[in-house]
């Protein structure tokens, strides 16, 4: 069978439900461990909510550990809040 796509996700992928409770997890540890991350995580959270400002810092973590492992560089928090450099 193909890969299913959840109706309301605009023709996306539903992805692996274990990785992406993983980065959930992540994102929620990460906001209580890191001030940087929380402070970015507050205004996501003031402008979308809690639940989708969760869902955010969750994929940008998972975008950034592929590219750590792409690129065999390290994590850097000012990386993942600014995005590319």
């Amino acid at each position: 069978m193909a890969f299913r796509t959840d109706p309301f996700s605009k023709g996306r992928k539903m992805g692996n439900p274990y990785l992406k409770w993983a980065f959930m997890q992540a994102a929620i540890l990460g906001k209580r461990a890191d001030p940087m991350l929380n402070a970015y995580f507050e205004r996501l959270e003031r402008k979308k909510g809690k639940h989708t400002a969760n869902a955010i810092v969750a994929a940008k973590i998972a975008r950034a550990v592929y590219f750590m492992l792409d690129r065999k560089t390290g994590f850097s928090v000012d990386q993942l809040i600014k995005g590319r450099r």
